[in-house]
This record gives structure tokens, C-alpha cells and sequence, in this order.
């Protein structure tokens, strides 16, 4: 551990005298975390969040639990992209973004982060940033499952290709863009049946994280298997995965690239 860096397990000390606060807790226990330092933690203190993902139950992003858990606005910045932490302590070179409503927020943590070696790039995208945080955890347990099957690079490379493809048409859809993708936002959310890939996980996944217990788990699971497993047929051409595509829905990934 680098010498200008001290360990503690009491929250008091550590947000003393603070004048950031890096949240790197699990979604799923952040809730309660935060909950339990709201006291401690200043109400100016930013935070500069670095956990991705989904709250289950609520189906909350980081940038809504955060709000509510503490009970009130706090300023927060969310920090993403692929940055395994060992290779950050080597010194091996990486790019990250730092999303912020407040701009200029936004860009103190940059100059904060910034190195030689850290690459920190700006964006007022919120929510952009946190869905895509998410879905890519998506394309990534897929992305493992072809390679444990060892089904090829050309396999990995259609799975990847595509897959962007369809995160990016995912945080058109949930941001509400005023392109034709925006238009379907509504839609994409609640997961109707003619929506595939990621706009059926997406809708299953929020539904079904208002599901409580082992039941509500057991289903998520379900409903994610079931959407990658329609792709994965859709793209082997032995089902209707990709034939069931409406002509509505054929023009949202060009339009999503387009944008």
C-alpha cells in the first residue's frame, strides 16, 4: 500500500476533514452503507461513485439510490470505465470518463484522477454512462461464455460488434433521445414482447427487480438467459431471433448508430 494512503474500517475517520469521498461499495450494499454514514458525511462533500450496476428491488442506477439513500441532493460524480486496479498500480495505461451534471465538478475530478498514465475524459451523460456501465457486465459474462465454449475469434468479434450496437440503441432508448430511437423509450423500459437483445433483458431486468427474495432473483436470471439465448439463435440463423424483428425495429440499430 503506497505510504500516503492510510486503511480504516471506521467511517467516521476517514470522511474527516474529506474533500471528495470515493464510493467503491457493491450496488447491492450501497444502500445500506450510505444509509449508515449520512450522519458523517457532509452534504458539500462530493462523492465520486465507482460502482455500476442495478439496485435489485428498486432497479435503481448508483445516480438515484445515492439521492436516496442519504435523503437528500448531494453533489456525485460517477467514474467509469475499464480500469482493473492492478493494472492502475502498475502504472499500465488507462482511460476512464468522469460523468457530472456540474460541469465544472466534472472536471476537478478529472484534473484529480488525470496522470500520465490515466487518460480521464468528461461527459455531462449521466445516465448514459451508468446504463452502459451496466449492459456491458452483460456482453461481457457472454463474451466469457463464447470464449469457454471456444467458438472462435469470429464469433467473439459478432457478439462484441453487436452487442455495442445494442447498448448503444439501450441508452437512446432509456435517455429518451429526440431521435427515432426516443420515441420507443417508453416502450423499451417496460420490456414488451416484440422489443430483443438487450431492450427484453433491460425491461425484464427492471421488472423483475421489484421482485423480492430468492423468487424475484431466480427470475432476473431467467429473463437475462432468455433474451442472450434469442440473440444467440438469432445470429446462428436456426430460429426466428433475428426473423422476428418488426421493420420498426430493424431501423433502431442503424439509427442508433447513426446518432
Amino acid at each position: 500500500m503506497p505510504l500516503n494512503v492510510r486503511a480504516t474500517t471506521a467511517a467516521v475517520d476517514a470522511i474527516a476533514g474529506a474533500q471528495f469521498a470515493v464510493h467503491a461499495v457493491p450496488v447491492q450494499s450501497s444502500r445500506a452503507f450510505l444509509q449508515g454514514i449520512k450522519e458523517y458525511l457532509p452534504a458539500s462533500v462530493p462523492i465520486i461513485c465507482v460502482s455500476k450496476g442495478l439496485e435489485v428491488g428498486s432497479g435503481q442506477m448508483m445516480s438515484e439510490l445515492i439521492p436516496s439513500a442519504l435523503e437528500r441532493k448531494q453533489p456525485a460524480v460517477f467514474l467509469s470505465g475499464p480500469s482493473f486496479a492492478k493494472e492502475v498500480m502498475q502504472n499500465r495505461p488507462t482511460g476512464v470518463v468522469a460523468a457530472c451534471k456540474d460541469g465544472k465538478l466534472g472536471r476537478t475530478v478529472q484534473a484529480l484522477f488525470a496522470s500520465p498514465t490515466m487518460r480521464v475524459n468528461t461527459t455531462t451523460d449521466v445516465v448514459g454512462v451508468e446504463i452502459c456501465g451496466a449492459l456491458k457486465n452483460v456482453l461481457a459474462i457472454a463474451a466469457g461464455i463464447v470464449e469457454g465454449m471456444d467458438l472462435g475469434h469470429n464469433a467473439l468479434a459478432a457478439l462484441v460488434a453487436q452487442g455495442c450496437s445494442e447498448i448503444r440503441w439501450g441508452r437512446g432508448a432509456v435517455c429518451g433521445s429526440a431521435s427515432s430511437v426516443g420515441v420507443r423509450a417508453a416502450r423499451f423500459a417496460r420490456g414488451q414482447r416484440n422489443q430483443v437483445g438487450v431492450g427484453r433483458w433491460w425491461g425484464s431486468r427492471r421488472a423483475c427487480s421489484r421482485q423480492s427474495g430468492r423468487e424475484g432473483s431466480r427470475r432476473c436470471k431467467g429473463a437475462s438467459r432468455s433474451a442472450w439465448g434469442q440473440r444467440a439463435v438469432g445470429l446462428g440463423g436456426r430460429g426466428a431471433g433475428a426473423g422476428a424483428l418488426t421493420s420498426a425495429d430493424r431501423a433502431l440499430p442503424a439509427a442508433a448508430s447513426a446518432a
